[in-house]
């Protein structure tokens, strides 16, 4: 069974395209228009990692993370967003306290590939070997 990943944005053409390119790589990936139904779906399959757009109608991507972490503590979440303002790095420091990850972009793809994470937060490195 291949390793399934969830992409969960509002922008429907995001969701397009991370599926074309996750899909390409081997992986299953469905998406989700916003973190209340990528709660629901986590309640049906579990997923190893759930991409989350940070502002979403009816749930966005902090709440959605902490119930998502709640059904499967294990299901790794990561931030994504477009929307870049003065209280970024705090809702960034939010998303971390309910469990998520927040990854640099630019190596994300090569990550995904590879299954070896970085995570850059406050100066701070992490490297997960954990293979998805």
């Amino acid at each position: 069974m291949g390793k399934r990943i969830l992409v969960v944005d509002d922008t429907k053409i995001i969701c397009i395209a991370l599926r074309m390119i996750l899909g390409e790589a081997g992986y299953e990936v469905d998406i989700a228009a916003d973190g209340q139904e990528a709660v629901d779906r986590c309640r049906g399959k579990r997923y190893d990692l759930v991409f989350l757009d940070l502002m979403m109608p009816r749930l966005g991507g902090i709440a959605a993370c902490r119930c998502i972490k709640a059904i499967n503590p294990h299901t790794e979440c990561v931030l994504m967003t477009g929307h870049v303002d003065a209280d970024l790095p705090l809702r960034e420091q939010e998303f971390v306290a309910a469990g998520g990850k927040i990854y640099n972009l630019g190596l994300l793809r090569n990550s995904v590939s590879s299954g070896n994470f970085q995570s850059k937060k406050a100066g701070l490195s992490e490297r997960l070997s954990k293979k998805l």
